[in-house]
Parts: structure tokens; C-alpha cells; sequence
């Protein structure tokens, strides 16, 4: 694909096979090759005057560099990124790169900074009109919090994930949302609301029959009633949890 591209002189063809090989490379952690790859696109990219795809492409060297701990070289391809971004209302490219600032700076221990970026993520996000992507942005804020140990935050933007899940009818990722938020209203010491949340979680894995996360809300479901106190509500739910592993192991 790419030496045809070349030899037809096609670089629009070109740039786009470049930038799907730096994706490869990264994902194998052969990083230089996939930084070697990606500057050939951006290069293609900006002698076509492509400026939303010049935005993407700078936006995917941050990620490589993020992915090195060259954290100073990810904000700064970053932040050349996010200025493409608002210039061509890219919202989807925005607020993407905009939560990628906020986990760099999370990861150098920036905390205020790293919140002032999700704020802005949330804030792009309401331009969004692709309500998967929307969700997953909640959805990344909300952890981003957890982890700063927020978890009143992390509950507000876990549930805005959840609101839109609901509305998409999308269950896989239900699931993982209610488990979040259930831990989260765990650390909070809110025992009833969380198993409330891992009840659902269960129904729902029940109902797309993912024995993995069957098993993964029946014990977190015994861990709650363990904290409670109610042990033999915890050791009837640890036993449901075994048996289904059991059962996995033997498939």
C-alpha cells in the first residue's frame, strides 16, 4: 500500500497509511519507528494544508512521547495540537487532547493543573455531538478524580457517563461505569448506595451473560456486606462468585 501510494504519487493515501503504521508501532512499544512514521504524516499532512489531520497526527506524537514518561515533549506536541484543534472547532480533537494534558500533568503530580485541564475537557465536551465519545470523556474525568482522591467529583462525572450509556443502550460499558461508581461511593462510606450500584452491575451482567463481570459484582457485592458487618450476606455472595469461577475454569 504505501510503495504504490508513493509511486502514484498519491499522498494523501500516503500520509493516511503512515499514520495507521504509527498507530501499530505504538501499540507494539516500538516507539522511535512509530515516531519516525507519524513525522513522515504530519509532514504530508501540513504540505496538504491539512489542518485538522495536522492536529491529530501532533495530538498522536504526544501519546507516544507520554507513553516514553518524555512527558515535557508530550505537553509540548499536545499543546500545539489543542491550538489546531480550537482553530478548525475540531471539539472531538479538543477535548480529547485536553484530557490527555490533564493525565500528563496528573502523572508529573500537577495536580491543580491537571484538574484545570479536565475542567476544560468538560467544558469542549458539551460541544460534543458524539454522545459515545462524550460519555468516555466523563467517564476518563471521573477516574481522573478518583484517583486524586475526590470521589464526590468522581461520583458526578461517573454518573453523567452513566446517563449517557443509559440512553445509548450500550451494557458493556454500563458495567464498567456502575463498578467505578461503586467503588467510589464505597470510599465515601455510602454502603447502601454502592451496593445498589453493584446489584445493577450484576443484572446487567447477567443480562449480556459476561460471566467475568458476573463474578467481579458478586464479590464486590460480598465485600460490601463484609464491610457492613453482614458476613453471611458476604459469604453467600463469595460463594455465587466461586462457583461461577469455577465453572470459567473448566471451559
Amino acid at each position: 500500500g504505501l510503495a504504490i501510494s508513493k509511486e502514484t504519487g498519491n499522498r494523501g493515501l500516503e500520509q493516511t497509511i503512515l499514520f495507521n503504521m504509527g498507530g501499530m508501532y505504538n501499540e507494539k512499544g516500538k516507539y522511535l519507528k512509530a515516531l519516525e512514521v507519524y513525522q513522515q504524516s504530519l509532514a504530508i499532512r501540513r504540505e496538504l494544508d491539512k489542518r485538522k489531520h495536522e492536529g491529530i497526527a501532533l495530538n498522536a506524537i504526544g501519546l507516544v512521547y507520554y507513553n516514553q514518561q518524555q512527558y515535557d515533549q508530550a505537553i509540548d506536541y499536545y499543546q500545539q495540537a489543542l491550538a489546531i484543534h480550537r482553530e478548525v472547532k475540531n471539539y472531538a480533537g479538543e477535548s480529547t487532547t485536553l484530557v490527555y494534558l490533564g493525565q500528563v500533568y496528573e502523572k508529573q503530580g500537577k495536580s491543580q493543573q491537571s484538574r484545570d485541564y479536565y475542567q476544560q475537557a468538560l467544558a469542549s465536551s458539551q460541544n460534543l455531538e458524539n454522545l459515545t465519545l462524550k460519555g468516555a470523556h466523563f467517564m476518563q474525568i471521573g477516574v481522573a478524580y478518583f484517583k486524586f482522591g475526590k470521589p464526590d467529583q468522581a461520583i458526578d462525572y461517573y454518573q453523567r457517563a452513566l446517563e449517557i450509556s443509559r440512553e445509548l443502550k450500550n451494557y458493556p460499558h454500563q458495567a464498567i461505569i456502575l463498578l467505578g461508581l461503586g467503588v467510589a461511593q464505597i470510599r465515601q462510606g455510602n454502603y447502601d448506595q454502592a451496593l445498589e450500584s453493584y446489584q445493577q452491575l450484576l443484572a446487567i451482567a447477567r443480562q449480556i451473560k459476561d460471566s467475568f463481570q458476573e463474578t467481579i459484582a458478586l464479590n464486590f457485592l460480598g465485600q460490601a456486606y463484609n464491610n457492613q458487618g453482614k458476613y453471611d450476606k458476604a459469604l453467600d455472595y463469595y460463594q455465587q462468585a466461586l462457583t461461577i469461577t469455577k465453572k470459567m475454569m473448566t471451559i
